[in-house]
């Protein structure tokens, strides 16, 4: 998926980073130039490739932010499985332990559902999303939900990389992560 941003004569691009967590996820890139900012959009209708770069200029950027994701969705997600997997394992001891019961080997998965369910939230609370309002509409991007530290790292670096274009381009920006507006 090349994308290339096309740049006006004399323009500067100062930043063309592409990340993708898995060959499975959607992937995301983001360009910045002394004149722009380039959003990864979705064509309409595409044959083949279905992603191109849409050329924002700075100062139609009405606000532009690094701020911390609503883990609100994952947390629901994290009690129903700490339910479900309690539940179930309760469910499997006591059936195992009955006198006469058939079940004679211990199933993984509710207690995987419950370890899961325990970890979510330790994970969710790390995630990180990019905004960007224009006249246009609202362009958003979260981070992946990623588990290890060296790709909690390279999620880090893609938005640090942003934070420095986006200073570097005089644009102003909110980064949460700082807890402040920044301005070059």
């Amino acid at each position: 998926m090349p994308l290339d941003p096309e740049l006006e004569p004399g323009e500067r691009l100062l930043l063309l980073r592409t990340y993708q967590a898995s060959s499975d996820s959607r992937p995301f890139t983001i360009a910045v130039s002394d004149r722009a900012l380039f959003l990864l959009t979705l064509k309409r209708f595409a044959l083949s490739d279905p992603y191109y770069l849409r050329r924002v200029p700075k100062q139609d950027t009405r606000r532009v932010a690094i701020e911390r994701a609503r883990p609100y969705g994952l947390w629901l997600l994290a009690a129903a499985l700490l339910v479900v997997g309690a539940f179930t394992t309760v469910v499997m001891i006591q059936y195992t332990l009955t006198p006469g019961s058939e079940l004679e080997t211990w199933e993984g998965y509710p207690f995987a559902a419950l370890v899961v369910g325990a970890v979510i939230p330790f994970v969710a609370r790390t995630r990180l999303r990019l905004v960007v309002s224009t006249p246009g509409g609202v362009f958003e991007w979260t981070s992946p939900v990623v588990i290890g530290r060296a790709a909690r790292q390279r999620v880090d670096d893609l938005f640090d990389a942003v934070a420095q274009a986006l200073l570097a381009a005089e644009v102003r920006f909110v980064d949460a992560r700082r807890g402040d507006a920044r301005r070059a």
